[in-house]
């Protein structure tokens, strides 16, 4: 493990480690959702501070962004489940993963939302199922005459992912299975979307990747009145190769 970490220098047997690492891993897959259609690329290293985006003249390099939740195991709560031969409480680790994957989700979603080139306007989803399938079916087609072709994922605010939970008049299908249908990439609902936006996107490394230099980890920050501070960090950055693969909706 490098030793910017510092991980040498806690409180922690090899078995703690592990469980903080199978912690912080199994949290952040279980609420990350950009790296379920980002393609990923690395991790590069830890120490890498910019990536290229482009070619030829048009070549641009961009800076790595850190993501980085702090936390603290309080010392007598450590000599406890030592005490007692009980697993420490790792729900303060669980806790900041899971704020690390939300931080790094809304860098992906706003980025992508910002670059956006294309837009639909929503339709009234509230009274009207057709209206869902044929604005996602709307942006597909603006896609497409771009020549930005598929698999598309579509990417939903909560607020319109709920309206997709209902029987397609005339259909006999949950207009969310007839959006799957389009959408061979998958279909996801992320919080830090806006109440009425959403995204359909054309996926591909040639269009758009996360570049990881240090992946999901976390290092030991030192003591503070024997308690013990401990920081989840992360360093990457997206790279939007193709705006023109992003189709935007909102209202």
């Amino acid at each position: 493990m490098s030793d910017f970490l510092m991980r040498e220098g806690a409180p922690l047997s090899v078995e703690e480690w592990a469980q903080l690492d199978k912690t912080v891993v199994g949290t952040a897959r279980q609420f990350l959702v950009g790296r379920r259609f980002v393609e990923i690329v690395g991790p590069v290293g830890a120490g890498t501070q910019t990536v290229p985006v482009g070619t030829g003249d048009a070549r641009s390099y961009l800076t790595f962004e850190t993501i980085e939740e702090d936390l603290t195991l309080y010392w007598k709560d450590v000599e406890a489940s030592r005490q007692a031969g009980i697993p420490l409480d790792l729900g303060q680790v669980a806790k900041a993963s899971a704020a690390c994957a939300r931080k790094e989700d809304k860098l992906i979603l706003d980025r992508l939302v910002k670059a956006a080139k294309k837009k639909v306007v929503l339709g009234d989803w509230d009274a009207d199922s057709e209206a869902i399938l044929g604005n996602i079916v709307e942006a597909t087609e603006k896609l497409v005459s771009d020549d930005f072709y598929g698999p598309y994922a579509v990417v939903l605010s909560p607020n319109l992912y709920a309206k997709t939970q209902r029987v397609a008049r005339g259909m006999g299908r949950l207009v969310s299975k007839l959006i799957k249908d389009v959408a061979e990439g998958g279909m996801f609902q992320s919080p830090v979307l806006a109440k009425e936006q959403g995204l359909v996107l054309s996926l591909g490394a040639h269009n758009f990747d996360l570049v990881v230099a240090q992946d999901l980890i976390t290092a030991y920050a030192g003591n503070e009145r024997l308690d013990h501070l401990f920081r989840v960090m992360e360093s990457l950055v997206l790279r939007i190769k193709r705006p023109g693969a992003i189709c935007v909706l909102n209202k």
